[in-house]
This record gives C-alpha cells, sequence and structure tokens, in this order.
C-alpha cells in the first residue's frame, strides 16, 4: 500500500513541483487503474501478476481517450 502511494506522490510531484499545475486527474487515473485489478481479480479471477499490467493498459487506454483534443 505504501508503494502505491508513492507512485501517486511522485507522480504528482512531478506535475505539481517542476511545472506548477495543479491536478485532480492524478487521483482519477489511480481510481481506474485500481477500479480495474478489483474488477479483473474478483469477476475475472485473474491473477495479480497479470491484473497490473492490464490496469496500466487500460488507465493508458482510458487517459488517451481523454486527452484526445475534439474534432472540430
Amino acid at each position: 500500500m505504501t508503494a502505491i502511494g508513492v507512485i501517486g506522490a511522485l507522480g504528482l510531484n512531478i506535475l505539481t513541483g517542476y511545472t506548477g499545475l495543479i491536478s485532480l486527474g492524478q487521483a482519477g487515473f489511480m481510481g481506474v487503474g485500481a477500479y480495474t485489478v478489483a474488477i479483473l481479480s474478483t469477476k475475472v479471477g485473474l491473477p495479480m501478476w497479470m491484473n497490473l499490467p492490464a490496469a496500466g493498459i487500460i488507465t493508458t487506454l482510458v487517459g488517451i481517450i481523454v486527452g484526445l483534443p475534439p474534432c472540430a
């Protein structure tokens, strides 16, 4: 649990500390990853070593979808 918190804090430190930007999306993307791991482990029954890369891939896809500029 500590390592997960450290990963989130380091990502937010890079964004806030070096650029001065404020982001609430950091917690949202951590939530997407956590929700993905929870669903894959309880509903699908995948082991943890498969859940973590899958959660990273799903969170990346969600980030790409959210980050795309709107087509005008």
